[in-house]
């Protein structure tokens, strides 16, 4: 945005357009102004047309919306597609083998349980950032799968599946690191029993080749492929904060409605800043809104 504003003023055009929505200015907390943002001098124009919210979540986000005191008024239309509107008391009654889902929190620490559940369901996810599997064990045991197949891979790839191998028995003492081979060498599983030290044989699954994975990772991902997950591609399930979602969407989104002590404090003094939170978690749904039940009413955003 500074380039752009640099390069205007440089142009010397005597327009300037700021596109926003004051409805989702969520980082007050970080020095985001929407006081000045609805302050701005000049004309405006609304988007009319949604191409991400359904009518029944549309309607949930316009109750939202409308408690919201200070606002631009707009209006604007959902698709055509009705969605659906529901309610649960946790996240382990939805099935989520399909499609992609939103898992939102206003706090992060709310989120924790669920990343456990997911991880004993047997789901693929990302979390604060990051897959649930690392991508150095999902290129090990992919990477395993493909020399059991008969198939070639880097020696790259072979250092990381001896790490998790113990040496003497799965690896010969001295080949851990294969020290002086190029990493993009190319090998098939004869190559490296007979020239790099591999102990182990073809007929050992993933999991008894690689005797040094952690008996946590080893569950899951026996866990993972009995589900029949994709482990080492994109994952279909994240977990997210309310802040850390904006900007994205799912055709799913899984909604916690419980309040930190802070924002529910915030609730109290400067309710529009939480309105928003809420606002932004509803509105990244593309098919279906599942809003879960709060475990303290007393302490909970009413949607």
């Amino acid at each position: 945005m500074q380039w752009d504003i640099a390069h205007l003023i440089e142009a010397k055009t005597d327009k300037m357009y700021c596109a926003g929505d004051d409805d989702q200015a969520i980082y007050k907390w970080a020095g985001a102004d929407v006081e000045h943002f609805l302050g701005l001098e000049g004309g405006s124009e609304t988007l009319q047309q949604s191409y991400r919210i359904p009518s029944s979540v549309h309607a949930i986000a316009e109750t939202i919306a409308k408690r919201i005191r200070h606002r631009y008024p707009k209006i604007y239309k959902p698709r055509e597609e009705r969605g659906q509107c529901s309610r649960v008391a946790q996240v382990g009654e939805l099935d989520m083998s399909e499609g992609s889902w939103l898992i939102l929190a206003q706090a992060g620490y709310q989120l924790q349980p669920v990343a456990t559940d997911l991880r004993s369901f047997g789901y693929l996810y990302e979390y604060r950032g990051s897959r649930s599997i690392g991508q150095k064990l999902s290129d090990a045991v992919n990477g395993w799968t493909d020399l059991q197949k008969g198939r070639e891979i880097s020696i790259d790839i072979v250092r990381t599946i001896y790490s998790y191998m113990s040496t003497g028995k799965r690896v010969a003492r001295g080949y851990k690191k294969l020290t002086g081979v190029p990493d993009d060498e190319l090998v098939n599983i004869d190559d490296l029993q007979i020239k790099h030290g591999l102990i182990a044989t073809k007929d050992m699954i993933w999991s008894e080749a690689m005797d040094r994975i952690a008996d946590r990772d080893r569950a899951y991902i026996t866990a993972l492929l009995r589900r029949g997950e994709k482990f080492n591609g994109t994952p279909r399930i994240v977990v997210s904060t309310i802040h850390g979602s904006k900007g994205g969407e799912a055709d799913n989104v899984v909604l916690f409605t419980d309040l930190s002590p802070a924002a529910d404090s915030t609730m109290r003094i400067a309710p529009d800043d939480v309105h928003r939170v809420f606002y932004v978690g509803v509105t990244r749904t593309r098919k279906n809104l599942y809003l879960v039940e709060p475990e303290d009413a007393t302490r909970s955003y009413d949607i």
